[in-house]
């Protein structure tokens, strides 16, 4: 059976809809992602950690009700001219690091810190393609 961990994105500050403030809280909420859904899914096994409402406009939209102005992981205003007019947010930023370093196919092991010194969340991950070990502390 397969177990796959579904998280809808982030909400803007005071639940505003304004795409110059997507990453805002950076690191909280990337630690948050880091937990929660990119490794402490796997920790518990899923086979994936998946974030949704991947791009809106503007104006945060299209909404999904009830759901309302969640940040996407990219913004792109219905005026863009250039790539330097999209707004990349702290999510996307989040998801590309893991999937930088943890490629499709490749398998969790089970891993543990021990002693006093032991603190955060640790995964690592081997991919046999590539013949490498991966270790996310």
């Amino acid at each position: 059976l397969e177990t796959h961990f579904v998280e809808c994105t982030g909400s803007y500050p005071d639940g505003v809809c304004d795409i110059t403030r997507g990453m805002e809280g950076f690191g909280w909420n990337h630690e948050w992602d880091m937990t929660n859904v990119l490794l402490g899914s796997v920790g518990h096994w899923a086979q994936s950690g998946v974030k949704w409402i991947v791009a809106t406009d503007e104006n945060c939209g299209p909404r999904s009700k009830p759901v309302g102005n969640l940040r996407p992981f990219v913004s792109i205003p219905s005026n863009t001219t250039s790539e330097m007019d999209i707004k990349w947010n702290q999510d996307f930023y989040s998801m590309a690091h893991m999937s930088r370093f943890v490629q499709p196919g490749a398998r969790r092991l089970t891993t543990t810190a021990t002693g006093k010194d032991a603190v955060g969340i640790i995964q690592s991950f081997v991919d046999t393609t590539e013949k490498t070990v991966t270790l996310i502390v």
